[in-house]
Formats: C-alpha cells, structure tokens, sequence
C-alpha cells in the first residue's frame, strides 16, 4: 500500500478548508498525499499542469484555505 491509500482523498481535501496554509500542508502531507497552493489572494501561482492523483491544491485567501481540488 501506498502512502495517502488508506486515507480518502477527497474528505481529506475537504478537511483543510478553513486551515492556515501550514495547517493544511502540515496535514495533507500526513495524510500521505501531496500538496500545493495554486493561488493566494487571488493571484495565481505558476504550476505545472501534470495531474497527480496523490496531489491537493489550495486556493488562499489571507493565509486561509477556502477551496480545494484534486490533481
């Protein structure tokens, strides 16, 4: 089994709505799953467009998560 396989990805996402960017990484990455910022005030960030089905992206607001998306 792989790392983040026994986690649910997607409850896992939801999660960290809500948490400081430090939280959310802090706790996908122990959830087995990658994790990045894809905006932070609206300004997005440069990113590679490779999916990853392991991966977690954040949208910030004012060092807060408030959406999420897989990939």
């Amino acid at each position: 089994m792989q790392a983040g396989e026994s986690q649910d990805i997607d409850a896992v996402a939801e999660s960290l709505i809500g948490m400081t960017v430090e939280d959310a990484q802090a706790a996908a990455e122990e959830a087995g799953f990658a994790f990045r910022v894809t905006s932070t005030d609206g300004e997005g960030a440069a990113v590679t467009m490779d999916y990853r089905t392991d991966r977690i992206n954040a949208e910030v607001e004012d060092d807060e998560v408030v959406r999420v998306s897989l990939g």
